[in-house]
C-alpha cells in the first residue's frame, strides 16, 4: 500500500506503515495506537469502494475524527471480480449491522453518537 500511496503522489516521509494487523479491525486498532503516540486525532481512510460502509461501521467505535475516501479498482479487476467483492461486502456489512461484532480485544466500547 506505501507503494501504491507514492505512485499517486504521497511524499514517502509522509507514509507511516502500521505493519502488525492481520483485517481491517487490527488495523484500524493498531492504527490508533500510533495516532496516540503521535498525538494526532484525525485519519484519512482511504480502501476500496466496497469496503467504505464496512470500514465505517468498525471506525464508529474510535474516538478520532475521521473521512473515507474511495481508491480506484486496478484496471485488472473485471465486472466479474468487482462483482464478487461488492456482494462479500454487502454480506458482511448487513450482517455486522444486524447481529453486531464478536467480542474482540482490538474493538474498543461504541463511542459513535
Amino acid at each position: 500500500m506505501a507503494t501504491l500511496a507514492e505512485e499517486q503522489g504521497v511524499p514517502a516521509a509522509a507514509i507511516l506503515v502500521e505493519g502488525e494487523s492481520q483485517n481491517t479491525i487490527q488495523n484500524i486498532y493498531f492504527s490508533n495506537q500510533i495516532m496516540e503516540q503521535k498525538g494526532w486525532n484525525s485519519a484519512e481512510i482511504v480502501s476500496s469502494p466496497s469496503h467504505l460502509p464496512r470500514a465505517g461501521l468498525i471506525l464508529e467505535h474510535y474516538r478520532f475524527q475521521w473521512r473515507e475516501h474511495a481508491s480506484r479498482w486496478p484496471p485488472e479487476y473485471d465486472w466479474r471480480k468487482l462483482g464478487i467483492l461488492y456482494v462479500a461486502e454487502i454480506i458482511e456489512t448487513c450482517r455486522l449491522r444486524w447481529f453486531g461484532f464478536s467480542a474482540s480485544p482490538f474493538l474498543p466500547l461504541h463511542y459513535a453518537s
